[in-house]
């Protein structure tokens, strides 16, 4: 009865074709991830800070004045040196914004 319809010989024609076809070349999961990762900006710049991070942490020794051991006791009772902007600046606290930002609507 399975040779009745035809339906045999057209499975096993197809069947047949397959096996000397080439079986088409897939992406690994590395390759979709990589491609991926490509295309959106946001990690590509997050990734290159990342690297500029790394080598400045590895890179920084080479430019100190001093040695780790080394004291500088002649800098040991001053204050640290800041900008003359920075500490003019008013600082913003929640007590002195208040008024000025979150006035109470009339």
């Amino acid at each position: 009865m399975a040779g009745i319809t035809g339906k045999d010989e057209v499975l096993s024609a197809y069947a047949r074709k397959l096996e000397t076809l080439d079986a088409p070349k897939g992406r690994s999961l590395t390759q979709d991830a990589i491609r991926r990762l490509k295309r959106n900006k946001a990690s590509v710049v997050a990734i290159f800070l990342v690297i500029v991070i790394v080598a400045a942490a590895f890179i920084g020794p080479y430019f100190l004045t001093r040695g780790y051991a080394e004291v500088d006791w002649t800098a040991i009772r001053k204050p640290p040196i800041l900008p003359r902007a920075i500490i003019s600046a008013p600082t913003r606290t929640a007590a002195t914004c208040w008024p000025v930002c979150c006035k109470a609507p009339r």
